[in-house]
């Protein structure tokens, strides 16, 4: 009776351990894509929110806040200077091009074929920021399929990502940027390597990813690299995660593209 007992308590006070975190973050990108984004997360539960200090121009202005209530699922990405908002699921955060040739909806129609990936165990990856972190490897490769008014191209991607990860840190207070990193936006290759994360599953505190793309003869390559710092954790007041009223919900830009390209001038 009394094991049970305690094993109820700490069952009780576990979540109390980590009732949040707060920390730095740093994206820098060299290749066909560079640029960097860097910023504040504060995360507990589901609930995320974004402070973004230097943003990537295009999805991200410079001083723009995210939101997330559902772990990061969805998106409200704020504009504190227009006081505006618009939302975006994190599928279309991934980078990759299949998903950028779906919100054409059934004006392109998108497959994927040969669909690979492979984790690797690479072992002890020493301490990051005071915290034991495993060093796993991830490689997948896919083409994409593109038939748009008649028109066919493939499009041949490879990506390797890197993760120094813990365990000491729940993987779900991770924001979008590490989360593009574990995730590739293909249904077929993520499951498989969701069947193989055994060994690579925590908090990311480093990632390097490096994905090349092919199409017609032309190479592009991109590495990026997002690090951690500064981690810290405490309880946050259930307002850091609440949408500001008098806000105006907008179309996010990926949507504008399409609206665009579809109804050209």
């Amino acid at each position: 009776m009394r094991r049970f007992a305690f094993a109820a308590l700490v069952a009780a006070l576990a979540p109390a351990a980590f009732a949040g975190i707060i920390y730095r973050f740093e994206s820098t990108s060299s290749g066909t894509r560079a640029g960097s984004i860097a910023g504040r997360t504060v995360a507990e539960g589901t609930n995320l929110r974004v402070e973004l200090t230097t943003g990537d121009g295009t999805l991200f202005k410079d001083g723009a806040v995210v939101l997330s209530g559902d772990g990061g699922r969805t998106l409200h990405v704020v504009d504190p200077q227009t006081k505006t908002y618009y939302d975006l699921q994190i599928d279309q955060l991934l980078g990759n091009v299949g998903s950028m040739f779906k919100q054409f909806g059934g004006a392109v129609k998108v497959s994927v074929s040969d669909p690979k990936a492979t984790t690797r165990d690479a072992g002890d990856g020493g301490k990051i920021e005071g915290y034991p972190t495993h060093h796993s490897v991830v490689d997948s490769t896919y083409t994409v399929n593109v038939e748009a008014m008649g028109a066919t191209m493939s499009i041949h991607i490879d990506s390797t990502t890197e993760s120094w990860s813990t365990k000491e840190i729940p993987a779900e207070y991770m924001n979008f940027l590490q989360a593009r990193g574990m995730r590739t936006g293909i249904e077929e290759v993520d499951k498989i390597v969701a069947s193989q994360t055994g060994t690579t599953s925590g908090f990311p505190l480093k990632q390097t990813t490096t994905v090349h793309i092919s199409q017609n003869g032309s190479d592009m390559t991109t590495t990026s690299t997002v690090t951690v710092t500064g981690i810290e954790k405490k309880a946050i007041a259930a307002a850091e995660f609440a949408l500001p009223q008098g806000l105006t919900k907008v179309d996010n830009p990926l949507e504008l593209m399409v609206k665009r390209a579809m109804n050209p001038k």
